[in-house]
């Protein structure tokens, strides 16, 4: 609960606004802070001979970005990152 919590806060919240109130466009915004996103789950939860899950990660982190800047609410991506995270649990529960 507390791990979407601070990374949309961070990744969202203030390095995509930083990015877009810098840069003034979205996509950029949205896409930069992805890779950021993306990159600082390698080693944490990712290993790097894993890189195929890091694709999936990028995605997730696309849509949070898009539901951030089209609602301009935290908790859209938060609930969004709550459910990614509950569904790949309850994937590994059953494997």
């Amino acid at each position: 609960v507390v791990g979407p919590i601070v990374e949309e806060l961070l990744f969202r919240v203030f390095i995509q606004s930083a990015l877009l109130k810098a840069t003034g466009r979205t996509w950029p915004a949205i896409l930069s802070t992805s890779i950021l996103f993306t990159a600082a789950h390698i080693g944490g939860g990712v290993r790097p001979e894993d890189a195929q899950a890091l694709v999936p990660l990028f995605i997730l982190s696309l849509c949070l970005g898009v539901a951030y800047e089209r609602t301009g609410r935290m908790w859209v991506p938060i609930t969004m990152h709550m459910l990614f995270n509950a569904a790949n649990v309850a994937v590994a529960l059953m494997m």
